[in-house]
């Protein structure tokens, strides 16, 4: 894909106010992570490799605050509309099913089911958590994680296996553990 326009004026308003909105709910929110910054670097990742929709980058900077704080995709939908919204759920755990492997398939094929932009936006998600895989608190949760993005890398691989961040997940899930090299994209 080609690098991004310039950002308009329009789209710069639009990112602010999902960013302002994010910290705000974020701020008060169920986790004690860093969520805020690592939705900034997705958003400036999918910038870099050339995704310029105004959606899919706002996408990026709401996605963890349904998971992470009490908002409810309706207020994002209401507030960001339908087409942000879909994408923020796409990526969002449902909260009925438990921890686990279901949970995670279940979500990864929401993703593809919704199509190549949630796709994007979960790989992007994926590929920044990964760089953090090493700092799980036991080599068991280490693996867990990469067996979890190869799953997430044979899933979507029909759908987005072309583009930089899907290869850019593939590479750095090489170059870590062995719960991906198994898996070999031609």
């Amino acid at each position: 894909m080609a690098m991004s326009d310039p950002m308009t004026t329009a789209m710069s308003e639009a990112l602010e106010e999902c960013l302002e909105f994010a910290c705000d709910r974020l701020r008060s929110g169920r986790r004690q992570k860093p969520v805020v910054l690592h939705s900034v670097r997705i958003l400036f990742r999918l910038w870099d490799y050339g995704y310029g929709d105004a959606h899919l980058l706002m996408a990026a900077l709401l996605h963890d605050v349904i998971e992470d704080s009490q908002t409810s995709i309706e207020e994002i939908e209401s507030r960001f509309g339908p087409s942000v919204a879909a994408l923020v759920s796409s990526v969002t755990f449902d909260p009925r099913l438990e921890y686990g492997p279901e949970r995670y398939t279940e979500l990864f094929e929401r993703c593809v089911r919704q199509g190549q932009s949630a796709a994007i936006l979960k790989c992007a998600d994926i590929l920044d958590n990964s760089f953090y895989f090493e700092q799980a608190p036991s080599a068991e949760r280490t693996q867990e994680l990469f067996r979890k993005t190869a799953v997430f890398l044979q899933m979507s691989r029909p759908l987005i296996g072309r583009e930089r961040v899907w290869r850019d997940l593939w590479k750095q899930c090489q170059a870590g553990e062995s719960g991906v090299k198994s898996f070999h994209p031609s």
